[in-house]
Formats: C-alpha cells, structure tokens, sequence
C-alpha cells in the first residue's frame, strides 16, 4: 500500500460545499468519481486541466530579449516618423493659395482716414490744384465768405499751407445737393503725403494738421512669364513698382531681361496703403524664381543686417553682377566654340554676347579702376576695368562711351560705363562681355567671383527658423 496522501472531500449537510483543497506532491491517479462531487457548482470540473510545472518560475526572466524588443519598436517607430511620413506628406496635391486675413496680413499702425472725417450726409468734390495759388484764393474760389476766410487764415499761419502748390489735392464737403455751401476743406500737400490739413468751415471755423491712416499690408504676386518680365507683369496686371525691388535683389545671380516663355516667380511683400490707397513697396519680404529649370530664394533676414539671402544663408549679393546690359539684353552667343557671323571661321569664343537695343546703357559689374577706354579696329569702342589684382572685365562694340570714363577713372558697381552699339567686327548692336581671373578668359556664368558672404554657423539654426514659415507661404501661392 502506498503511503501518498489521499484527496479527502468534506461535505457538511444542508450547507454549501467549501472550496475543495488538494494537495499534489506528485502525479497520482484520479479517483472514481464521486456522487456528492456534482454538487460543487462553484468549481468546474479538472479533469482536463493542465498540471502547472512549478519549475519554469524558477527560470530567470530574459531581461536583454525584452529590452531587445523594446528598442527595436523604437527604430521602427522612428524610422516609420522621419522617413516614411515624409514620403506620402511630399505627395499631398498642389497646395490651395494664401488667405489675407485681417489678423497676420494688415498692420494698422496709426492715423485718420479723412473719408471718416467728413460731416454725415454731406456730398464731396474732390481735385488737383494745377498751379500755385494761396489757401485765401482757393476758399474765395471754392466760396466760403470772407469773414470766414479772415479767421482760418488767421489760423493757418501756424501751418505751412498758407501758399499751395500744382499738385497739392483738396476735398469740399458741402451740404447736400448744395455746393455753395462748404463745410469742410480738405487739404494734401503733395510734399507731405502723410499728412492733411483739415478747415472746418462751419460754425468752428477752426484748421487742424493730422496724420492720415498708415497700413502695412503683406501682399503677394505670382505668374508666368509670357515673353519678357515687363510683359508678364502688364499683361497679368500686377504692381510695375515691384520690377525694380526685384531686380537689385537677384541683380547678381539671375539675367532677369534674358528670361524664356515658361520661366515663372512668386513674391511675398509688404505694402504700405496711406488713406487707404496703395503708396508704395515697402518691402520684399522673400522671392522664388524659377529659370530655366533652375530654383532660386531669396529672403530677407530682418534678424541679421537685413540682406537678402538664399534658403541655403548665402548670400544673394556678389561681387560681381550677372549681366553688364542695364536694362534688357539678350544673350545671342555664350562662352566657347562658334562660328563666327562676319569671318564664317569656327573658333573659341571667349566672351558673352548681349543683343540689346542701340544705345542701351552698359554697366559696370563691379567697382573698378578704368585701364583703356578706347577704339580698336575688330573692338570697336571698348572699356577695359580692373577689379582687383585677380579679375579684369572688358566690354566691346560700344556706339559710345558714359561722361568721364577714361583711364584711370574709378566707377562703381552698376554704373553706367558706355552705351550699346554696333562698332568694330559686329553684325548688330551688342556687347561683348569678356571676363578675366589671373589674366586667363574665363566664362562669367561658371565662376563663383567673389562671394558675399553667409549666414555664421552659430547662426544658421535662427536663419532656417526664421525663413521656414516663410518659405512655406511662398509655395502655397497659386500662379495666376
């Protein structure tokens, strides 16, 4: 007989079963079934239950698989984030244009609008002075009554608008549908164009300098171009006063007069509205333009010294300017092999040609010092600078030469150095730009000359944070 423990069931009448204990040292067989055991609903049956191996808790826990697998989620989590996100964010459809809104697109910085000033229900004549006159005149003229003329004359000695000049624009407001009588005289010296005189000319009888409403708003323009870039900006409608802004801004890395059907750009920038009408540019705030497949940014960093500079914080000025043709310019013949139009010979080419109209003024690249101001048979008229004791420049088949450009003579960057012609060994008005470094010819369009300078290392963090939103504005512009 074997000495094992028995599992022993208790069972106590009329009550509820206790929880049955069972001891197990080691595997034993199952007794017969027993009758009372029915009862037991409060634990199922364990004929089919696993036997719990004891053993495996005693095992170590495998800390380094588990931390294992930890990390590797994380590489997957992080990779999934940097460089699979990206990937379908980069495909998102064209992005829909700007909206202005009132909060981050118009700056209200102070004054009046005079619409706001004028008397409820008055009608208004507004005009422009076409010759100097006095204030006395132009209220006889417009009718207020001499007695009253007296006294705001009197009161406009304090002022500067006793004596008006051609341009100066006035506003009558007067009763309704009666025009002799004037209420209120408005006056806009155009010398002051912040600025407004206001006459009351009813009981008050009073005259009072103010300042008129100042705005800046931020404003943007996109297209494509369409023949050339005056062009473009007629036929689009856009402001003429941005032409100028942008071309001292890319004046050193893109032609802007030698652009191609299809080239396109997009302009973020602030305009400042006086009395509620456009003025002026008040600044570029950053550019894109696309030329010939190639991008250019250009940003304006108000934290540094306000330059311009590209999205990679070099900067957009050079020491030498990209083109030598002031306004317009074609580039007929580049830098290298060709057959010469005159002679019919194949030989190198070692300048850039420029077809503009006769007489279009030819500037300097860069400061310099004047070395030969000159004719020469194949030359023709031709200016030769020295920048620098690396870089010379010279510019031939000139009709004729700017005031005081002689040898010797010292000129700045973009000044007006001769005018464009057809002299020596031309077929047509243009300039033949040569390029020098270390006394060898070198085409302009490949050689970095001179850099301007980039945004500090220790810097360049602040730049791209600052420039970012930035750019991103620029690319959800839509072109007209």
């Amino acid at each position: 007989m074997s000495d094992r423990p028995k599992i022993t069931i208790k069972k106590k009448s009329d009550k509820a079963p206790e929880p049955v204990k069972e001891v197990i040292e080691e595997k034993i067989e199952q007794p017969p079934q027993i009758e009372e055991r029915q009862e037991v609903k409060s634990e199922p049956a364990r004929q089919n239950d696993p036997i719990t191996n004891y053993d495996e808790f005693a095992k170590p826990i495998p800390w380094g698989k588990i931390i294992g697998g930890i990390l590797g989620m994380l590489v997957l989590a992080a990779a999934a984030y940097f460089f699979i996100l990206p990937l379908f964010e980069n495909n998102d459809p064209e992005p829909s244009e700007i909206s202005v809104t009132e909060e981050n697109k118009e700056v209200v910085k102070k004054g009046t609008l005079i619409k706001d000033l004028l008397p409820e229900g008055s009608d208004k004549i507004e005009d422009i002075l076409s010759s100097n006159t006095t204030l006395k005149e132009l209220m006889n003229r417009i009718g207020i009554p001499n007695s009253d003329v007296k006294v705001l004359e009197q009161e406009g000695n304090k002022y500067t608008i006793r004596r008006l000049k051609a341009g100066d624009k006035y506003t009558i407001a007067h009763e309704k549908d009666n025009p002799t009588e004037v209420l209120m005289l408005i006056i806009e010296p155009k010398s002051e164009p912040y600025t407004f005189y206001k006459i009351d000319a009813s009981e008050n009888l009073t005259i009072e300098k103010a300042d008129k409403q100042v705005e800046i708003r931020e404003n943007y323009i996109a297209a494509i171009v369409e023949g050339n870039l005056g062009q473009t900006f007629i036929d689009n409608n856009l402001n003429l006063k941005l032409i100028n802004p942008i071309e001292d801004v890319l004046a050193w890395t893109v032609d802007l007069f030698d652009v191609s059907d299809g080239d396109r750009f997009k302009i973020l920038f602030d305009e400042e509205f006086v009395n509620g009408r456009s003025y002026k540019i008040d600044k570029i705030k950053a550019l894109y333009f696309e030329k010939d497949g190639e991008d250019y940014y250009a940003f304006n960093y108000e934290k540094g010294d306000r330059q311009f500079y590209s999205e990679l914080g070099q900067s957009m000025k050079r020491s030498f300017l990209a083109t030598p043709i002031k306004y317009g310019g074609v580039i007929t013949s580049g830098f290298g092999l060709r057959t010469h139009p005159v002679t019919g010979h194949t030989k190198e080419h070692l300048g850039t040609d420029f077809a503009a109209p006769e007489g279009t003024p030819i500037q300097a690249v860069a400061d310099g010092v004047v070395t030969i101001a000159t004719f020469k048979s194949n030359n023709g008229n031709y200016v030769k600078l020295k920048h620098d004791k690396t870089y010379e420049t010279q510019y031939l088949h000139m009709k004729g030469f700017a005031p005081n450009i002689r040898p010797g003579a010292r000129v700045k960057q973009g000044q007006i150095i001769g005018y464009v012609g057809t002299t020596g060994l031309s077929t047509g008005p243009h300039v033949c730009y040569r390029f020098w470094k270390n006394k060898k010819q070198e085409d302009p369009k490949r050689e970095n000359a001179g850099s301007g300078g980039r945004i500090s290392s220790r810097e360049i963090q602040d730049y791209y944070t600052f420039i970012n939103p930035i750019k991103e504005k620029i690319k959800a512009i839509n072109y007209f």
